[in-house]
């Protein structure tokens, strides 16, 4: 039986990061199975059928990593426990800028 709150389909955010130079192919690191990027922000449990042509909003909260720094940012739809659809395409990276607050 599946446990419908890890399964579904959810927009998902997750970030690789810190660095000083962006990596050459970011697109790859985020497809390694046991890579950098780490989660960070789920939304919008999802099961059943969403028909062609029809839409959905999500509401994204998202919590910046405590290390300040440059990072890229990946957000895109992920079928949990299967793949995140960009395993199939790129999905919307980002740059992302984490500052200090003192």
């Amino acid at each position: 039986m599946t446990d419908s709150r890890t399964a579904g389909v959810r927009l998902g955010a997750r970030v690789i990061g810190p660095f000083i130079a962006p990596p050459a192919d970011p697109v790859a690191l985020f497809r390694l199975p046991s890579g950098p990027a780490v989660d960070i922000a789920r939304a919008g449990l999802e099961s059943g059928v969403m028909p062609q042509g029809s839409a959905r909003d999500f509401e994204l909260r998202l919590r910046a990593p405590r290390r300040p720094g440059r990072y890229l940012l990946q957000i895109d739809m992920v079928d949990e426990r299967v793949h995140w659809f960009s395993d199939l395409g790129c999905g919307l990276i980002v740059e992302l800028e984490v500052v200090s607050n003192q």
